[in-house]
């Protein structure tokens, strides 16, 4: 990321100021290794952008992920595809598949709409190592 730095000068005050901003980068999808690597044994705390709410899962290396989200239990499969997409399969059957992007030093999970538009769904806030929360499926 780089950083833009401006001086304005002052005449009425005799200062200078000095702001500092971020230059964006565009998005970048990662690929298949790369979601694997930044989800498998991990915790993750995430915030669904469209429905304002948190959310906390163990991505078990053994395939099943487990957590909260809104005091309600959420478990089922995860697996990463060939096409980069990351799928959670819940115990009801219901699958959804998407991309993982990251953009400056944040990752999303997108949707691709069919006419191109790339809409965020989720912004991935931490990755913590391994199950702290000693999350656990439960039967």
């Amino acid at each position: 990321m780089k950083a833009v730095i401006k001086y304005i000068f002052t005449p009425s005050a005799g200062l200078f100021l000095i702001t500092a901003t971020s230059a964006s980068v565009a998005p970048e999808q990662l690929g298949a290794s790369e979601i694997k690597q930044l989800f498998s044994g991990n915790t993750v705390h995430s915030l669904h952008l469209i429905r304002d709410h948190e959310t906390t899962l163990y991505y078990n290396p053994d395939g099943r992920f487990y957590g909260i989200s809104d005091d309600s239990i959420h478990q089922g499969k995860w697996e990463v595809r060939g096409d980069a997409t990351i799928c959670l399969i819940l115990e009801s059957g219901t699958s959804r598949c998407r991309p993982i992007m990251k953009e400056n030093d944040t990752y999303f999970k997108f949707k691709i709409k069919d006419n191109g538009e790339v809409k965020k769904l989720i912004e991935y806030k931490t990755f913590i190592p391994g199950n702290p929360k000693n999350y656990d499926y439960v039967d």
